[in-house]
Protein backbone atom coordinates (compact mmCIF):
# COMPACT_ATOMS: atom_id res chain seq x y z
CA UNK A 1 0.00 0.00 0.00
CA UNK A 2 1.33 3.21 -1.17
CA UNK A 3 1.54 6.44 1.33
CA UNK A 4 -1.25 7.95 -1.35
CA UNK A 5 -3.27 5.04 -0.99
CA UNK A 6 -3.31 5.09 3.09
CA UNK A 7 -3.81 8.81 3.13
CA UNK A 8 -6.46 8.32 0.60
CA UNK A 9 -8.07 5.81 2.83
CA UNK A 10 -7.88 7.79 6.11
CA UNK A 11 -9.37 10.78 4.17
CA UNK A 12 -12.69 8.33 3.81
CA UNK A 13 -12.50 7.16 7.24
CA UNK A 14 -12.13 10.63 8.21
CA UNK A 15 -15.33 11.59 6.43
CA UNK A 16 -17.34 8.70 7.38
CA UNK A 17 -16.58 9.87 11.32
CA UNK A 18 -17.52 13.25 11.05
CA UNK A 19 -20.85 12.10 8.96
CA UNK A 20 -21.87 9.42 11.76
CA UNK A 21 -20.80 12.40 14.63
CA UNK A 22 -23.14 14.92 12.64
CA UNK A 23 -25.93 12.21 12.82
CA UNK A 24 -25.50 11.21 17.02
CA UNK A 25 -25.72 14.98 17.42
CA UNK A 26 -28.68 15.84 14.93
CA UNK A 27 -31.70 15.56 16.66
CA UNK A 28 -34.03 12.37 15.71
CA UNK A 29 -35.77 12.76 12.35
CA UNK A 30 -39.02 11.09 13.82
CA UNK A 31 -42.32 12.72 12.72
CA UNK A 32 -44.86 12.82 15.46
CA UNK A 33 -47.62 9.99 15.00
CA UNK A 34 -44.99 7.67 12.84
CA UNK A 35 -42.42 7.20 15.21
CA UNK A 36 -41.00 3.63 14.58
CA UNK A 37 -42.61 3.85 10.62
CA UNK A 38 -40.78 1.36 8.30
CA UNK A 39 -39.05 3.96 5.96
CA UNK A 40 -37.22 5.35 9.14
CA UNK A 41 -35.61 2.25 10.01
CA UNK A 42 -32.13 1.21 9.15
CA UNK A 43 -32.18 -2.25 6.88
CA UNK A 44 -30.54 -5.15 8.73
CA UNK A 45 -30.43 -3.34 12.09
CA UNK A 46 -33.01 -5.39 14.65
CA UNK A 47 -35.33 -3.41 17.11
CA UNK A 48 -37.49 -4.06 20.12
CA UNK A 49 -41.05 -4.71 19.67
CA UNK A 50 -42.62 -2.75 21.95
CA UNK A 51 -46.33 -2.78 22.39
CA UNK A 52 -48.49 -0.19 23.95
CA UNK A 53 -51.55 1.46 23.68
CA UNK A 54 -53.00 4.96 24.81
CA UNK A 55 -53.66 5.71 28.16
CA UNK A 56 -56.52 6.70 29.59
CA UNK A 57 -57.88 8.83 31.58
CA UNK A 58 -58.39 7.38 34.73
CA UNK A 59 -60.97 8.53 37.58
CA UNK A 60 -60.68 7.44 41.42
CA UNK A 61 -63.93 7.09 43.01
CA UNK A 62 -65.01 6.40 46.49
CA UNK A 63 -68.29 4.50 46.80
CA UNK A 64 -70.10 1.69 48.58
CA UNK A 65 -71.62 -1.35 47.21
CA UNK A 66 -75.30 -1.15 48.61
CA UNK A 67 -76.64 -4.24 46.48
CA UNK A 68 -75.61 -7.12 44.49
CA UNK A 69 -77.96 -9.06 42.20
CA UNK A 70 -77.68 -12.05 39.91
CA UNK A 71 -76.74 -11.56 36.32
CA UNK A 72 -80.06 -11.24 33.65
CA UNK A 73 -80.16 -13.72 31.44
CA UNK A 74 -80.58 -11.73 28.15
CA UNK A 75 -80.21 -14.05 25.31
CA UNK A 76 -83.53 -14.44 23.93
CA UNK A 77 -85.26 -17.66 25.71
CA UNK A 78 -88.33 -17.97 27.54
CA UNK A 79 -87.98 -19.06 30.99
CA UNK A 80 -89.66 -22.48 29.74
CA UNK A 81 -86.75 -22.50 27.01
CA UNK A 82 -83.84 -21.64 29.54
CA UNK A 83 -84.99 -24.63 31.96
CA UNK A 84 -85.50 -26.89 29.15
CA UNK A 85 -81.18 -26.59 29.02
CA UNK A 86 -81.03 -27.86 32.27
CA UNK A 87 -78.69 -25.29 33.54
CA UNK A 88 -78.54 -24.18 36.99
CA UNK A 89 -77.63 -20.73 38.59
CA UNK A 90 -74.67 -20.19 41.15
CA UNK A 91 -77.47 -18.45 43.43
CA UNK A 92 -80.43 -21.00 43.57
Amino acid sequence: MTIAQLAEKFQTLEQRFNDLEARLQAPPAVSKGNAGAADEMMEGVEYPMVFSKVPRKTIEVVGVVQSIRPKRHEFGLSKEEWEALGLEDAHE
